[in-house]
């Protein structure tokens, strides 16, 4: 038998999910959920995270190790969902940037640097502050239908150049 190495070193120190985790953020909670069961891979070896229900967003930024930067109105963020090698959700948070009178961003926020060792992504939200919003809104602490709050989720397999909303 002869072993087909093009696949081996093609996915060698790959990271990156290999199936679609159907993301899903909204209502009165502070939780995430995936559809799926999630196929991935970091530097290169296998993982698989069971559909969660009810998942804890983190309320630490996975690449600083502090917490996150709040929104406030007019404002808003990229929210980038994934797993680490245990099957522990992280979350990275792109720069706040601000929103024009209609909710769009004047100046699209920048992808965050992740290593690759340290998750693998399945999923961004897109996360806006809107006029209304009264407070200072925090990720994995106040609830997705805060006031003012709107939330778009997109699955991913492989990052875009930005995050298309």
């Amino acid at each position: 038998m002869t072993l087909n190495t093009n696949v081996a070193i093609q996915s060698a120190g790959k990271t990156g999910v290999l199936n679609k985790a159907g993301l899903a953020i909204s209502g009165g909670n502070t939780t995430y959920d995936t559809a799926n069961t999630v196929q991935y891979q970091i530097a290169g070896r296998s993982y698989a995270k069971t559909a969660v229900t009810g998942g804890t967003t983190p309320v630490v930024d996975v690449r600083t190790g502090l917490a996150f930067n709040a929104l406030t109105a007019n404002k808003g963020c990229v929210l980038w969902f994934g797993f680490d090698a245990s099957g522990n959700p992280k979350v990275a948070q792109s720069e706040i940037k601000d929103l024009d009178s209609s909710g769009n961003f004047l100046v699209y926020p920048q992808i965050p640097h992740v290593l690759n060792s340290a998750m693998a992504i399945f999923g961004y939200a897109i996360v806006k502050g809107g006029s209304t919003l009264a407070s200072a809104w925090l990720p994995g602490t106040n609830n997705w239908n805060t006031t003012g709050i709107t939330v778009s989720v997109v699955d991913i397999i492989d990052g875009p150049a930005q995050p298309v909303g």
